[in-house]
């Protein structure tokens, strides 16, 4: 019996991923290509600048044997930078101030002092000896970071619009009457969709996320060579990859666990839709912030609904956008359990609707 429901739960699983594989598996996968190749065309750019660098500091060395505004004259007790000095200070004789029918000094012809050109002195890892203490790279894991925030993007789009059409195109193309044929209760039809939404396509996204996240750590690699450094001495204490890697997965775990209301109510509007599911889903909330702001002069239902939408605040209490892990210590759980109470009354709605109301 049980092996039997398992494989009743596949099979539902499968349709979903397969019927839906552009916007679960394409999309996010086309958009990490795209990433590595601006990635890896960013290299090449580096490449260029750090050349580019090379041969202006050539110039720059060249021009120490002539004029420069650059360049260090020491005459006397004190250095001057643009402008020719000659004894002590009060003798100083500033050339580009004086009339040009001023007659000038032979002394301030004299080429015979003391030109030096001092460039800051460069460790062995190619950076200056005043910058040796800071970092040249503090960390990948901000970096990591926004890429996979950047799928997870993705991700949530494609599961709104999914939810928004899981129950009312079955309607609609009468694809529900073949699964009523079939040993498959409405629950199980029903959780299936809700698992793909909030488990089965966010791990197909991690997934890809690791991958680019691989591909973007042997591009900086990459370019940490092409700058006549060594990558593992100056990576190796930069990125922590477990650490990263338990943060994205229990920040989605969080995140799961707050979407999970709007999640559900997606479904039931999808449910209950005639015409337009995002239209059912997004007009009763508005109005019911509306009167609420109006007679009541209160924003509970607002504070409610933006809790459990994907969001980025500057504390730790944003859905879906973890820059930095999940902060667990600061959940409201509350809050959160009451959204899942709120899940789980909208899920048995669903399932009502689909049970008794699938003409469309």
């Amino acid at each position: 019996m049980n092996r039997s429901r398992s494989l009743r739960i596949f099979t539902l699983l499968q349709r979903e991923l397969r019927e839906h594989r552009r916007a679960f598996f394409w999309a996010p996968l086309l958009l990490a290509v795209l990433l590595a190749v601006a990635m890896l065309l960013s290299v090449l750019v580096v490449d260029r600048i750090s050349v580019f660098g090379d041969t202006l500091i050539q110039v720059i060395e060249k021009q120490a044997d002539g004029e420069s505004p650059g360049i260090i004259i020491r005459a006397g007790s004190e250095d001057r930078r643009g402008a020719v000095g000659i004894g002590d200070a009060e003798d100083s004789i500033d050339l580009a101030s004086r009339p040009a029918t001023q007659d000038v000094p032979e002394s301030a012809w004299d080429f015979d002092l003391d030109w030096t050109f001092s460039p800051p002195p460069v460790t062995d890892r190619g950076m200056p000896a005043s910058e040796a203490t800071d970092e040249r790279i503090r960390s990948l894991n901000p970096l990591l970071n926004l890429l996979h925030n950047a799928l997870l993007l993705v991700l949530m789009i494609a599961v709104a619009q999914y939810l928004l059409g899981a129950l009312y195109d079955d309607r609609k193309d009468r694809s529900i009457l073949f699964w009523r044929s079939l040993p498959v209760s409405e629950w199980e039809s029903v959780l299936s969709k809700l698992a793909v939404a909030l488990i089965v396509a966010p791990a197909i996204l991690i997934a890809i996320s690791i991958l680019l996240q691989v591909v973007t750590t042997l591009l900086a690699m990459l370019m940490v060579w092409r700058l006549d450094m060594q990558p593992m001495a100056v990576l190796a204490g930069n990125l922590a990859p477990a650490r990263l890697l338990v943060d994205q997965i229990g920040g989605w775990l969080l995140s799961a666990l707050w979407l999970a209301p709007t999640c559900a109510w997606l479904l039931l509007a999808s449910a209950a839709a005639r015409r337009s599911p995002f239209l059912l889903a997004v007009v009763p909330v508005i109005g019911a912030i509306v009167l609420e702001s109006i007679f009541l002069r209160t924003s509970v239902v607002l504070d409610a609904v933006g809790r459990h939408l994907p969001h980025l605040t500057e504390s730790d209490d944003g859905v879906g956008f973890y820059l930095f892990g999940p902060d667990w210590a600061a959940v409201d759980w509350l809050s959160l359990l009451a959204g899942l109470v709120f899940a789980a009354l909208a899920t048995t709605l669903a399932v009502t609707l689909r049970r008794h109301r699938w003409e469309i």
